[in-house]
């Protein structure tokens, strides 16, 4: 009796043993030197640009970009696809909340939006080569690619106008295709998986919420970052990667509280209405 449990016990152990290996498989990341991410993890990032609250100085506007600069901050940015395939830097998929025109971006031509003002300000979207233009390098980027049906269109686009960029960047998204294909054409570039605990207002199906929570997607990009959400810090993919060695990145960072949390449980931070200096 007692030799049969203890075939059990080894069978069971061993078990445990291939379903950990599998798992951390999944999960893991790549790596790189750290003289080439360096700039990534001693700089601190203003959300959509150093926008003010009441959205005076808009957030994604090239206002934003230049308080930044000014502050010596580095800046994260979404860019989206408009539906004549130009690249624009816009966070939500519908205009309405700061433009007042409900409406899906991607249904917009960019002659369109360059027609609307954000938050009733003088300030336009601009197009993602005209934020180019006016970092120059000055400060280092974080670029988010906005998911969207035409991954292929839309990374290809983003590509082209960062193949002759000299400033830092590295690129993430929600969307591990879009890292997949960031990985296959441009290798050499810094790319992190943003992920979160996917609230329930979030549509997608519960399994591919769990699945991209714990970052199980991983395996097809090999991110060298993992951006998550500050509040769900506690993630068991997330703790087991920074164990591991991978650079992790809180967002968004928007309180004293958060930044305490942050600045012990990640490299660094995306920030917003706050001052992130001392930490």
């Amino acid at each position: 009796m007692y030799e049969n449990f203890g075939k059990i016990i080894v069978t069971v152990g061993l078990d445990i043993v291939i379903l950990l290996v599998i798992y951390i498989f999944l999960i893991y990341g790549d790596k790189k030197d750290v003289e080439e991410t360096e700039w990534l993890t001693s700089t601190k990032f203003a959300h959509r640009g150093l926008y003010s609250n009441d959205q005076v100085i808009p957030e994604n506007s090239l206002e934003a970009f230049s308080n930044a600069i000014k502050n010596n901050y580095g800046i994260e940015l979404d860019v989206a696809f408009t539906k004549d395939k130009k690249t624009v830097v816009f966070h939500d998929d519908n205009l309405l909340r700061m433009t007042g025109l409900n409406k899906k971006i991607s249904d917009c031509t960019l002659e369109e939006l360059q027609n609307l003002t954000l938050a009733d300000t003088e300030y336009k979207i601009p197009t993602f080569s005209e934020v180019l233009s006016l970092v120059d390098g000055k400060v280092p980027l974080i670029i988010e690619i906005k998911s969207n049906s035409d991954r292929d269109g839309l990374c290809k686009a983003v590509e082209n106008e960062l193949k002759n960029y000299k400033g830092n960047f590295c690129i993430e998204s929600f969307d591990p295709l879009i890292l997949s294909r960031i990985k296959k054409n441009m290798p050499e570039v810094i790319r992190g998986q943003l992920s979160m605990k996917f609230p329930k207002e979030n549509k997608s199906p519960k399994t591919l919420k769990i699945v991209l929570e714990y970052l199980l997607l991983n395996c097809k990009s090999r991110p060298h970052f993992i951006a998550y959400n500050w509040i769900d810090s506690d993630n068991l993919s997330l703790k087991i990667l920074r164990k591991l060695g991978i650079i992790t990145i809180a967002w968004t960072v928007n309180s004293e509280k958060a930044l305490e949390v942050s600045s012990e449980k990640f490299d660094t931070i995306i920030f917003e209405h706050c001052e992130p200096m001392n930490y």
